[in-house]
């Protein structure tokens, strides 16, 4: 089970996560990861269809793609290699949803690419506010 905090590059995160029945691994997959410079963070929250070893190797190969991208502000190839690996998975019977964000520490810039997930909240600490994603404006928020 996964219930901690995490902030780097201008974020605050929080993750919660408990795979079905007590196993060791479940189909929730989420990644966070910073540039070189620590200006650009990047989330992954995915969730594949299946618990245990069965998502394992989904899980790792997201892993790798996420690392290839790590110092890259643009997220389209990200997404674009995502969408070819959830389009094999789904060949494959197996269904797959994500949700990738990139935040651009120096402009303050949230790109989201949400790819079958229910809408995300985001918390507006200065305001003290939730909100759904994507109230204001699709896909950029400052």
């Amino acid at each position: 089970m996964t219930a901690q905090g995490v902030a780097f590059g201008g974020l605050d995160t929080w993750i919660y996560s408990k795979p079905y029945a007590e196993a060791h691994s479940g189909g929730d997959v989420y990644y966070a990861s910073s540039c070189a410079t620590g200006r650009i963070s990047r989330l992954l929250l995915a969730d594949v269809a299946g618990h245990g070893h069965e998502v394992a190797a989904t899980a790792a190969d997201l892993r790798t793609l996420m690392r290839r991208f790590v110092n890259r502000l643009d997220q389209t190839e990200f997404v674009r290699l995502l969408n070819q690996q959830f389009g094999a998975l789904s060949r494959q019977g197996v269904f797959a949803t994500a949700i990738v964000t990139t935040f651009f520490e120096p402009s303050r810039r949230l790109t989201v690419c949400n790819a079958g997930h229910p809408r995300p909240l985001l918390y507006r600490a200065a305001e003290r506010k939730w909100d759904f994603l994507g109230h204001e404006a699709p896909g950029i928020y400052s």
